[in-house]
């Protein structure tokens, strides 16, 4: 299965923070929680442990978060379940969430 970052490790949290007048500490706790159980390959526990934050926000922050837990879902569908149609059909969507992100965000 392969294993390494979904994002740069830090998700430059404090950034993403900044731009949307979020509380530093929930956010950056969450993300990197997150992070770190992909990068091991527990996709379902990083979709539940981001979906949390992603329940708790609002407009882009939001969509963005959604867009990350849409990655995660997408490896597990490819990696754990061998469905490769909604593994594809997941990252469709969640690109589209992430793309408006600015480029340091990944």
């Amino acid at each position: 299965m392969p294993r390494g970052p979904l994002v740069h490790p830090d998700l430059r949290a404090h950034d993403f923070e900044a731009r949307y007048a979020l509380p530093v500490e929930p956010i950056s706790s969450a993300l990197a929680a997150g992070v770190a159980l992909h990068a091991r390959g527990e996709f379902f526990e990083a979709h539940e442990a981001w979906e949390e934050l992603w329940l708790s926000l609002d407009g882009e922050p939001r969509l963005f978060v959604q867009g990350l837990i849409q990655v995660t879902a997408a490896c597990h569908k490819a990696f754990v379940q061998n469905q490769p149609r909604g593994c594809v059909k997941l990252l469709e969507t969640a690109l589209a969430k992430l793309q408006p992100a600015p480029a340091d965000f990944m």
